[in-house]
């Protein structure tokens, strides 16, 4: 039985192997349990129900992989979801620790369209561990 919870954000890029490897980490570490997130923001244009159950496919395959290693998983995706949303889920979880994946972008893309790893990090009720995206060539 799990201690305690850690929701790990996942985008399907390039940080998933490094997301995945954590979450296994901190979950032995911790005893607890993983909720494997995975968000369509609001500001998607128009996500058809192929795409999102596609998306649905590669999470659980995901999650199926993490079980394999022993560690209790859910897997959950948010439909039009932002920062606050994400958060109020995570609350609803009792999460003691939420992991995310963060990308390279400017100071300009982070002044003009607000980071979402950086309002997760801002706003969260708990923890948030932070992976660097390795250095852009």
């Amino acid at each position: 039985m799990s201690n305690s919870t850690i929701v790990t954000l996942v985008d399907f890029s390039g940080m998933t192997p490094q997301l995945m490897a954590q979450s296994e980490k901190y979950a032995k570490a911790l005893n607890a349990r993983v909720i494997l997130l995975h968000i369509h923001p609001k500001d998607t244009t128009l996500r058809d129900k192929e795409t999102s159950l596609a998306d649905y496919k590669i999470l659980t395959d995901l999650g199926a992989a993490l079980s394999k290693t022993g560690v209790n998983v859910l897997v959950e995706q948010l439909n039009d979801a932002d920062h606050r949303r994400t958060l109020d889920e995570c609350r609803m979880w009792d999460a003691e620790l939420i992991i995310v994946g963060s990308h390279h972008h400017g100071f300009l893309h982070n002044w003009f369209v607000k980071c979402f790893t950086c309002e997760m990090h801002e706003s969260a009720h708990c923890p948030v561990l932070v992976l660097p995206a390795p250095p852009a060539a």
